[in-house]
């Protein structure tokens, strides 16, 4: 429940896979998805404008079943975001 995290905190609440090499900047989340395909779910205090794996981006997306990122807003500037992946790598997520 990205509702009960903190407010204006970025945080990977849950990964279905191993990540590694996470870095937390300002407006900016790094990480390394070791698994083939999976998905995660983030609080940010931003709203993404750039998602990329392996330095390609990611289509946002309506649903959250299809491969790519989806944002809900939780208020206050906070995002609940998805991300669904299809191949494993480097995770970039930015507000620019």
């Amino acid at each position: 429940m990205p509702e009960w995290a903190p407010p204006q905190e970025d945080r990977i609440l849950y990964s279905d896979g191993i990540l590694a090499d996470v870095s937390y900047r300002a407006r900016e989340l790094r990480y390394t998805a070791r698994d083939a395909q999976g998905t995660e779910y983030l609080r940010l205090s931003y709203l993404p404008s750039t998602v990329t794996l392996n330095g390609m981006p990611l289509d946002r997306q309506t649903d959250s079943s299809a491969a790519g990122w989806t944002s809900r807003d939780l208020g206050g500037g906070d995002h609940a975001v998805t991300i669904r992946r299809t191949r494993s790598g480097q995770v970039r997520i930015a507000s620019e």
